[in-house]
């Protein structure tokens, strides 16, 4: 079985008969790369085995929902809140999401909004499809512009008093997220990085009490926790 029969038997606990159910998503072959990360090759499993009981994982660049459904396996996971700015992507994650099991789908909170260092709207520009490529601002180029929600991460764990777990892969803004964010209640952080921006998680995690745990290749999500 592929990665896509296993990830339509995890949400919907049946056998995938008819590929197209899953709304033709699966003939690109990038959404099945994305698939066999999660879910053959369990990128994210080193934060999952580590979820504490009552925890409200933030899925930060959600993609159509996979990872936010991945997570949302655990018992130990209160609530999935998965973020996802780009409006085609958001719209097949949707239609994604509404043919997961109940008891998995009812912990996902979806939203179409983007974190980064200020709260605002923003213009967001990307191709027809989305493949995790948005650009903010105005992009001439794109016919695909619409003014999307930006939070900040503290203005999202505001008010959540459970445990939280971060997972991030926003394209190379996981700079912007986590610089000036409070991390006192976050536990676990899983996050893809540039090159770039590996200089600016490394020494947030360190200022905020985390240890590094694994990923040391580019390409390979870092992953801390404290304690």
């Amino acid at each position: 079985m592929g990665a896509l029969g296993q990830f339509w038997q995890i949400i919907t606990h049946e056998p995938l008969a008819l590929p197209r159910r899953l709304l033709e998503i699966e003939k690109d072959l990038r959404y099945g790369a994305m698939l066999e990360e999660t879910f053959v090759y369990q990128q994210y499993y080193p934060m999952l085995k580590d979820i504490r009981p009552n925890t409200v994982v933030i899925d930060i660049g959600a993609f159509m929902g996979e990872t936010a459904i991945y997570f949302a396996q655990n018992p130990n996971v209160k609530k999935v809140i998965a973020l996802e700015p780009m409006p085609s992507t958001y719209e097949m994650g949707k239609k994604v999401l509404a043919k997961a099991n109940p008891e998995i789908r009812e912990r996902i909170d979806y939203r179409m909004e983007m974190v980064g260092s200020e709260n605002k709207s923003v213009p967001v520009s990307a191709d027809k499809v989305g493949w995790g490529d948005a650009k903010v601002g105005n992009d001439d180029k794109s016919d695909n512009t619409l003014n999307v929600r930006m939070r900040t991460l503290d203005s999202i764990t505001k008010g959540i008093k459970e445990r939280i777990a971060l997972k991030i892969d926003c394209e190379g803004y996981e700079g912007d997220v986590l610089r000036n964010a409070d991390l006192k209640n976050v536990y676990a952080v899983i996050v893809e990085s540039s090159k770039e921006n590996k200089p600016i998680i490394l020494k947030k995690m360190k200022v905020s009490g985390f240890r590094q745990q694994g990923g040391l290749a580019y390409g390979v999500p870092y992953y801390f926790k404290k304690g």
